[in-house]
């Protein structure tokens, strides 16, 4: 099952890496044997994830059917509580196109316990208005400007916002739908390789500028976190010397002298 469950990302990715792709120019990237390819695609087209849309070009012999991404089949919901404009809801399908998005107050004008109630709120009344049902809903992954503690689902660190919160603190459990936190620009760098300018780029770091400043690294196509979780945390470089000596430990670092919330 493990076996047959890699084989079936691997045909998935190969697809989504691919406006319109054949069976047999997928078994040729990803080296599976024809017989596997066409198992994997005709279970993939039954639940309605891939979809035939037409017959590609031939030197000779017989068109191959084209396959691409059902993008409607299921779908992802996306939270930014660190952007300038406020905490932003969105709806996504799986080609990442953006369906359905609302904003709500800047979480800098929100203290702990406002910011869980808020969200709890924003949340609930998004999921009822999009109307999907919940089992085409993949998951919810919200985008937090701290560092992530994945086995406690907690942010643990969000100096610049003065506030901690989990996963538990948000009471989502009646939704019904898998939530994660990451820290946000984590995500935008995933983005970038993703779909975005660093799709053929192995190895890079994304710098982001919003309520702090904080970096996302890729090495080898991952996201790399280092020990703690908190290997892109550059907000916290000290850039001017003079403030050293007096042992504050956010005085002179990059995020408090470049930030948009500085400048």
């Amino acid at each position: 099952m493990r076996i047959r469950n890699f084989n079936e990302g691997l045909v998935l990715k190969t697809i989504e890496e691919n406006s319109s792709i054949s069976r047999a120019d997928i078994g040729k990237i990803v080296g599976l044997t024809p017989p596997t390819i066409s198992a994997i695609v005709k279970d993939l087209i039954e639940r309605e994830i891939v979809q035939e849309i037409g017959k590609g070009d031939s030197s000779g012999g017989k068109k191959p059917t084209l396959l691409k991404i059902n993008s409607k089949a299921a779908y992802m919901v996306a939270v930014d509580l660190g952007g300038e404009n406020g905490i932003r809801v969105a709806l996504m399908d799986l080609s990442y196109n953006i369906v359905k998005e609302k904003f709500d107050s800047k979480i800098e004008s929100l203290n702990s316990q406002k910011l869980k109630n808020s969200l709890s709120v924003i949340l609930k009344d998004f999921i009822k208005e999009i109307n999907i049902p919940k089992e085409k809903i993949l998951s919810i992954c919200i985008g937090v400007p701290g560092i992530i503690d994945n086995k406690l689902k907690k942010v643990t660190v969000a100096p610049y916002l003065n506030w901690e919160i989990s996963l538990e603190d948000l009471t989502l459990k009646e939704i019904g739908i898998p939530i994660s936190l990451e820290n946000d620009v984590n995500l935008m760098a995933l983005g970038e390789k993703t779909k975005g300018i660093a799709q053929k780029i192995n190895n890079f770091v994304f710098v982001g500028e919003r309520t702090g400043i904080g970096a996302g690294i890729i090495i080898n196509r991952k996201l790399y976190k280092g020990a703690n979780n908190a290997a892109g945390e550059v907000g916290y470089l000290l850039i001017d010397p003079k403030y050293a000596p007096k042992n504050t430990r956010d005085n002179g670092c990059l995020e408090k002298l470049a930030s948009y919330k500085v400048i």
